[in-house]
């Protein structure tokens, strides 16, 4: 009786018998639990598995609730709680979809910047014309995907540096339009500069 009745509780909550990996969720169970008393457990959570009962904290408590006191459910009460969950599922997963996609831009951006930082800060120019740069402001523009590349963005900006130049003794300021061409393979993936070049003239838009 006892296995027949954990075995209804595995359908109900779509459980494993195995321990959950390391950084997995703890396995779910439904919302609503009735037991075999006919009490009625609402917005059931689960603390922790026991070998012979689930530590649950509800509306009114947490307590240890043993497997043979769970009451066995109708076919039609397995199918509701199977589709609220696969519900829940898809909710959960548009919502984190929608936040990467959101976060996106930014991530773009960011990889842009440690690249322009990167680009101007190490490069130098030869000869008599060496220089130092001490100071460094970076503007980006927007990223925009670019056409025919799925997953290609193209982001402008502009480096603002003052700099030393040893050669003439002086100090001096200029700047200088950018093109970075970033791939990211997915939404959650971390973007990655692929290309990036000095422009000669601020670009057309």
């Amino acid at each position: 009786m006892k296995k027949r009745v954990f075995a209804a509780l595995l359908v109900i909550g779509n459980l494993s018998l195995a321990a959950p990996k390391q950084q997995e969720k703890i396995p779910v169970m439904p919302k609503e639990v009735t037991l075999t008393s006919g009490r009625v457990l609402r917005n059931v959570q689960v603390v922790r598995w026991e070998r012979d009962c689930v530590v649950l904290r509800y509306s009114g408590g947490v307590d240890p609730i043993s497997f043979v006191l769970f009451k066995k459910p109708t076919p039609a009460e397995v199918a509701k709680i199977k589709a609220a969950q696969e519900e829940q599922v898809s909710v959960e997963r548009e919502a984190a979809l929608a936040k990467a996609q959101n976060a996106l831009p930014e991530k773009i951006r960011d990889a842009v910047q440690r690249r322009a930082k990167m680009e101007f800060m190490t490069h130098r120019k030869m000869g008599a014309e060496s220089e130092l740069k001490y100071d460094l402001h970076i503007d980006l523009e927007e990223p925009r995907t670019v056409e025919g590349w799925p997953g290609r963005y193209e982001v402008l900006g502009v480096g603002w540096f003052q700099y030393y130049d040893s050669i003439r003794g002086n100090f001096s300021s200029d700047k200088s339009w950018f093109r970075a061409y970033v791939e990211v393979k997915n939404v959650r993936g971390t973007p990655r500069v692929i290309e990036f070049s000095r422009l000669p003239n601020e670009p057309l838009r």
